[in-house]
C-alpha cells in the first residue's frame, strides 16, 4: 500500500514538473527537483535528464567564469607588459618621460570604463565625471556671457548664429566646413568641443601609459581650432592631481597653428577663465601662428626647427582627393622640418572620414582597418606605432539611430549644460552624450625608426 502511495506521489509529481517545464517555469522545475532529493524519492527519466541539464549547465558556468578571469588577467598581464616594453624604450630613448604608474592607470580605466575588445579596438562608455562637468559647466557660463554681449551690441545676432549653424551642418553632408563666420568659434565650442577634448583626454592618457609623454612637452598642434589637445591635456593632468599621484611638474609649450584667428582667441580667452585658475594650473606657454595651410604664401619658416615632441593633426582631413592630396604634401615638410629626433606624429580621425576618404563602408573587419591606417601613414611618410579605435560601443561601425539612443540613454554620461545650450541655440532637441567614434593614431617618421 505504501509503495502504492509513492509510486502515485512520484507520478503527481513527475506531472507537475513536465507541467512547469512546459509553461517555461524553470523556477519551478528546479524546486520540485530540490525537494524530490531532499524526500529522497526516486526520480523520473525526464526529471533524471533535467537535472543532468542543471549539472552541465552549472559545470558549464563555472567553466565561463574561469575563463572570463583568466582571459582578464591575460589582458592585464599584456598591458604590464607593454607598459614595462614602453618603460624599457623610453629608459634608452629620453630619461625625462613621465614613468607610468600602475594604480593611476587602472583608477583611468576603470573611471572610464575601458574595455580593449580586441588589439585595435577600445570601448570607452565611462568619464571623470568630476573633471569634465566642471569644464562643461564652465564652459557653459563663458559662452552665455559671450552671446550675452554679442545680443547688447548686435542687432543681427540671430542671423549670425544661424550662419555659423549652418556651416558647421555641412559636415552632417560630407562637406568641409569653412568655420569662417563670426559665431563659428562657439557653435563649434556647444557641438563638438567637449566631445573632442574627450577624446584628446584619452589619446594623451594612452601616450603617458605607453612611457612616451615628456616632462617638458612641446606639442605643434596643426589645424589647433580653440585649442582642444590643449584642453585635453590639460584635464589628463588634473585627473592625475585629483587622484593625489606625484608626478613630475610637467611643464608644456603649445604652438597653435590655425586658420581662424577667432578660434585661437576663443581657446585662449576660456583657458585664462577656467584653466589659469585652477588650484594645480597646467604650466602651459601657447604661441599663436594664424596661418592658411592652402595658402601657397604661407611661411612655415618660422616654426621652430627639430624642436616638437609631438606633432598633432585632430580631425583637419579631407574628403576632396585634391585638397588633401595637398595638405598632405604641407604635413610632410612639416614634419620633416619641425618634428624633433625621437618625436612623434599624434593623428586623429573619425571612422566614418577613414573609411570614405578610401570610398569603402565602415566594417567589422580589424585587419581591413590596420591596413587602412597604415596606407594613410605611408601617404605622409610615417610608421605605424600603434593605434586605438575609441569607440563608445563594443563594435566597429555604426549603430542604428534608433539603437544608439537607446544604448546612450543606458550607458553613456550626459553633455548636461551643453545639451541646453544645443537646444536653446541650435535646436537641437535631445540630450547629447559624451560619446566616441574615433582612430587615434600614434606615428614616427621613418628616419627614426
Amino acid at each position: 500500500m505504501i509503495n502504492m502511495i509513492n509510486l502515485f506521489k512520484n507520478w503527481w509529481r513527475s506531472r507537475k514538473f513536465c507541467a512547469a517545464l512546459k509553461q517555461g517555469n524553470e523556477d519551478l522545475a528546479r524546486k520540485i527537483i530540490r525537494d524530490a532529493k531532499l524526500s529522497e524519492s526516486q526520480l523520473s527519466l525526464p526529471e533524471k535528464l533535467y537535472r543532468e541539464k542543471l549539472k552541465l549547465t552549472y559545470n558549464l558556468n563555472q567553466k565561463n567564469k574561469t575563463i572570463k578571469q583568466l582571459k582578464e588577467e591575460l589582458e592585464t598581464t599584456v598591458r604590464e607588459l607593454e607598459q614595462l616594453n614602453s618603460l624599457t624604450e623610453v629608459s634608452t630613448n629620453n630619461q625625462f618621460c613621465l614613468l607610468p604608474e600602475k594604480q593611476f592607470i587602472d583608477f583611468i580605466w576603470d573611471k572610464f570604463k575601458l574595455i580593449e575588445r580586441d588589439t585595435g579596438l577600445l570601448q570607452c562608455t565611462g568619464i571623470h565625471q568630476e573633471i569634465f562637468e566642471d569644464i562643461e559647466r564652465s564652459l557653459a557660463d563663458f559662452i552665455e556671457g559671450e552671446f550675452e554681449q554679442f545680443r547688447r551690441t548686435r542687432r543681427d545676432f540671430e542671423s549670425m548664429l544661424a550662419d555659423a549653424t549652418q556651416d558647421l551642418n555641412s559636415l552632417k553632408g560630407g562637406k568641409d566646413p569653412n568655420y569662417s563666420y563670426t559665431l563659428s568659434p562657439h557653435v563649434y565650442l556647444i557641438r563638438y568641443f567637449l566631445e573632442n577634448v574627450y577624446c584628446a583626454y584619452l589619446a594623451w592618457f594612452l601616450i603617458y601609459q605607453s612611457g612616451f609623454l615628456p616632462t617638458n612637452l612641446n606639442i605643434l598642434d596643426i589645424a589647433a581650432g580653440p585649442g582642444t589637445m590643449a584642453y585635453g591635456l590639460d584635464l589628463f593632468l588634473q585627473s592625475s592631481h585629483l587622484f593625489s599621484i606625484q608626478l613630475p611638474p610637467v611643464q608644456v609649450a603649445y604652438y597653435s597653428l590655425e586658420k581662424q584667428d577667432k578660434f585661437q582667441y576663443r581657446g585662449l580667452q576660456f583657458w585664462r577663465k577656467y584653466s589659469e585658475q585652477k588650484a594645480n594650473p597646467t604650466n602651459a606657454y601657447f604661441r599663436f601662428d594664424t596661418v592658411d595651410l592652402f595658402d601657397e604664401k604661407a611661411d612655415f619658416q618660422k616654426i621652430p626647427k627639430d624642436f616638437f615632441d609631438f606633432i598633432v593633426i585632430s580631425h583637419c582631413w579631407f574628403y576632396e582627393v585634391e585638397t588633401r592630396n595637398y595638405a598632405y604634401l604641407k604635413y610632410k615638410q612639416i614634419f620633416k622640418s619641425s618634428l624633433k629626433p625621437g618625436g612623434y606624429v599624434l593623428l586623429i580621425i573619425q571612422d566614418k572620414k577613414l573609411w570614405k576618404i578610401n570610398n569603402l563602408k565602415c566594417c567589422e573587419d580589424p585587419v581591413q582597418e590596420q591596413e587602412l591606417v597604415e596606407k594613410m601613414l605611408r601617404e605622409m611618410d610615417l610608421n605605424l606605432v600603434w593605434y586605438k579605435y575609441l569607440n563608445s560601443t563594443p563594435q566597429r561601425g555604426t549603430m542604428k539611430g534608433s539603437e544608439f539612443s537607446k544604448f546612450a540613454r543606458a550607458n553613456l554620461s550626459p553633455q548636461v549644460y551643453m545639451s541646453k545650450l544645443m537646444k536653446d541655440y541650435l535646436d537641437i532637441k535631445y540630450t547629447t552624450c559624451y560619446t566616441l567614434d574615433d582612430y587615434v593614431i600614434l606615428a614616427s617618421r621613418e628616419e627614426n625608426k
